[in-house]
């Protein structure tokens, strides 16, 4: 067990030791948090939702909707004033509420009730949801032929019986966490650059001993292989774990002092984006599963790139054999409209993208949700809507199907690349060597 551990920390120094680690890294890290430094709410928003952030009360309501009443029929004063926003001059109107002392801005009560109101009908959708599952238990509980029916209302019913009470907060700092992580974008732009810097970091960690002649050393004897081959997957695992969550946090933190990230606990489907979600977690359960998610998908690229370096030997080779399956999976992941979402993020368009058809029933993509491992950088629209296969009579979500398979597929490269290693002649390298040796000693004759 000694050995082990030298021998990871030879390997996790052999990583970090490489400039490109450090210059990719820096980049990726201080574009990402670059890029959610400007993410702001208006400090008068977030004003308004000072006094009105938390679980839904009746009083919340009728402040909100009395005033704007109030303001519509001209029973209540307002103030207006010229702002310049992006140099056009824009009225903003102002009114005052006694209960909250000072004036505030119209257009923001508006936004503000627009989300209450929003959380009112998702409740009355829930309960809605509730009674006509009960209605179909109750209509398929003694039919045997509808056995799957009657489980899956089961579980309908279950999850909305036991959702928890939505939260209403100033979600701009969420609502751009989560459109960078796959809900506005075809992929995933951040997951793409921890998946470049795995790959370019860790293709050499089955080449590189062999280049310089140590594999051979450690590996004359069958225990050597395996433990070194352990030490590099253990390695490569913690660097792809870390990357990761460099990335994430440096996101999060620099939210978090940009906007309001508070009520972390709450339901999920306290976020727009989120509220057909058919999971009962929070926002935080929903953040750690689709990052171990991601793990998953990185140690896969990981696990590709080992094998190639085993196979091959060669550095290069084993850079452009995970390239090519990440632009292969990459491009099975995309939605058909990921030309429009590509012309949106340039600006070609308008930022309203049609309406398409239900991607859940698309065959095609449905395929791809669960066997295509790319699909990880579009981890979000597992969450968004009710999405569940029957396996053998039983409702099984979609997600944990693809997440069962990635394991699998893991395990599989995993199994393959260590027999590969471990069965490796140890004495290739050293021929190889000696090769060499035998051209310098006849050079040198000759030059003598």
């Amino acid at each position: 067990m000694k050995g082990f551990w030298k021998l990871t920390g030879y390997e996790w120094r052999k990583i970090w030791t490489q400039p490109v680690v450090w210059i990719l890294l820096v980049l990726f890290t201080g574009y990402g948090v670059y890029s959610y430094s400007n993410i702001q709410a208006d400090p008068e928003l977030k004003q308004v939702y000072s006094y009105i952030t938390g679980p839904l009360t009746q009083e919340t309501y009728e402040t909100v909707t009395t005033t704007l009443q109030e303001v519509e029929a001209g029973k209540r004063p307002v103030e207006e004033e010229a702002v310049t926003i992006e140099g056009e001059q824009l009225i903003r109107q102002r009114v005052k509420i006694p209960q909250w002392g000072g004036s505030y801005n119209v257009g923001y009560l508006e936004q503000a009730k627009y989300d209450i109101e929003g959380l009112m009908d998702f409740e009355d959708d829930r309960v809605r949801i509730v009674q006509q599952a009960q209605k179909n238990m109750q209509k398929y509980q003694n039919r045997p032929d509808r056995l799957y029916d009657y489980r899956y209302n089961e579980l309908v019913y279950n999850q909305a019986s036991n959702r928890g009470d939505l939260v209403l907060m100033e979600k701009t700092g969420w609502w751009n966490f989560t459109e960078f992580l796959g809900v506005m974008r075809p992929v995933n732009f951040f997951d793409l650059t921890a998946l470049l810097l795995c790959m370019v970091a860790l293709c050499s960690i089955f080449t590189k001993d062999d280049e310089c002649g140590f594999t051979p050393v450690v590996r004359c004897s069958y225990f050597g292989r395996s433990t070194l081959f352990f030490a590099k997957m253990l390695c490569g695992f913690l660097f792809c774990v870390a990357t990761l969550a460099i990335l994430r946090l440096g996101i999060l933190i620099t939210l978090a002092i940009n906007t309001d990230l508070s009520y972390i606990t709450a339901p999920i489907q306290s976020l727009s984006n989120f509220r057909s979600c058919p999971y009962n977690v929070s926002i935080l359960e929903m953040i750690v599963q689709q990052f171990f998610i991601t793990v998953l998908f990185l140690f896969f690229f990981f696990l590709v790139g080992a094998l190639a370096g085993v196979l091959v030997r060669r550095n290069y080779i084993s850079l452009g054999v995970q390239f090519i399956v990440a632009v292969v999976l990459t491009a099975l992941s995309l939605r058909p409209d990921a030309a429009q979402y590509w012309n949106m993020i340039t600006n070609k368009t308008s930022n309203m993208v049609s309406r398409q058809a239900d991607y859940s029933q698309m065959v095609g993509e449905d395929i791809m949700k669960i066997w295509n491992p790319g699909m990880a950088m579009r981890i979000n629209e597992y969450y968004d809507h009710y999405d569940y296969v029957n396996v053998l009579g039983f409702p099984v979500s979609r997600l944990a199907l693809f997440v069962s398979w990635l394991i699998l597929l893991n395990a599989i490269l995993f199994f393959i690349t260590w027999k590969l290693y471990t069965g490796q002649r140890s004495d290739h390298s050293l021929v190889r060597s000696r090769k060499k040796g035998r051209n310098h000693e006849k050079s040198v004759a000759h030059s003598v």
